[in-house]
């Protein structure tokens, strides 16, 4: 079959082969280089400059609040009551003394915001009451719970 094929064949075959591939080579990488070699050129699109007012406004510092979750009055009631029932029961085993206990009470109530919890004093203050009465009882009155809501 070889014999058949004679070199005019061959080469004129390589030859229409090399230039099919250098044309999709030139067309799938170099298009708009090509194109503009016989006139036609690529538009581009018309680049706008950003007024120097809307630059700043985009480049707004952000805080460390704004990335923390929302708490509503609800969530923080209840946060806060799980807060008091797992420290109790923590302290259930010792008993801590007075001040003790208070100072650690004071501490977290310091942990939540005054103006998420205010609207319900006398029902965490009772809530308190009776959650430290049912480990520690008699350790803490009524009046104690008002200077930590206070302070």
């Amino acid at each position: 079959m070889l014999l058949s094929i004679s070199w005019s064949q061959y080469i004129s075959t390589i030859i229409f082969m090399l230039v099919c591939y250098y044309v999709y080579v030139g067309y799938k990488f170099y298009r708009w280089e090509l194109l503009h070699l016989i006139g036609i050129n690529k538009v581009e699109p018309a680049v706008t400059a950003i007024p120097v007012e809307e630059f700043k406004a985009k480049l707004v510092s952000e805080t460390h609040e704004e990335f923390l979750p929302k708490v509503s009055a609800h969530n923080a009631t209840e946060a806060f009551s799980d807060e008091i029932r797992a420290y109790l029961s923590g302290t259930a085993d010792s008993m801590p003394s007075k001040n003790e206990l208070l100072n650690s009470l004071q501490a977290i109530v310091a942990k939540y915001p005054a103006t998420n919890l205010s609207g319900h004093n006398n029902s965490l203050h009772q809530f308190i009451l009776t959650e430290t009465e049912a480990i520690h009882p008699g350790v803490i009155t009524l009046d104690d719970l008002h200077v930590i809501f206070s302070a």
